[in-house]
């Protein structure tokens, strides 16, 4: 006889497809992040940042296997994202689109890597 599996209740906010949901924009091998863990299923995290109420963010937190990891209180950067059709984002330095390097400006969603 097969037991009934139940999910462990820390994934719940992650299984259920409601609010608005992104990837986090930024890389986290790479300077300071702020962010408050709501959920997670092994190393997929649902995360949003102080004051950003609107978004929550998916991170994986695989990225940091064999990092050390400071606790503290550490702010993100700010995100710029599309949430509407028609809306504009914002590049950050470092982010790459399809003819290289994308400069500090506002672009189209299509040259928006992290958003493709």
């Amino acid at each position: 006889m097969l037991e009934k599996w139940t999910p462990p209740a820390e994934g719940d906010r992650m299984r259920v497809a409601d609010g608005v949901r992104m990837l986090y924009p930024h890389d986290l091998r790479d300077g300071e992040h702020g962010f408050t863990v709501v959920s997670c299923i092994g190393t997929q995290v649902l995360a949003v940042l102080d004051g950003d109420d609107e978004v929550d963010y998916v991170l994986d937190l695989g990225t940091l296997k064999g990092r050390r990891i400071t606790l503290g209180p550490f702010a993100s950067p700010a995100a710029a994202f599309q949430n509407e059709v028609g809306r504009q984002v914002r590049c950050q330095r470092g982010w790459t689109g399809p003819d290289g390097p994308l400069p500090n400006r506002t672009c189209s969603l299509s040259e928006h890597p992290a958003l493709q």
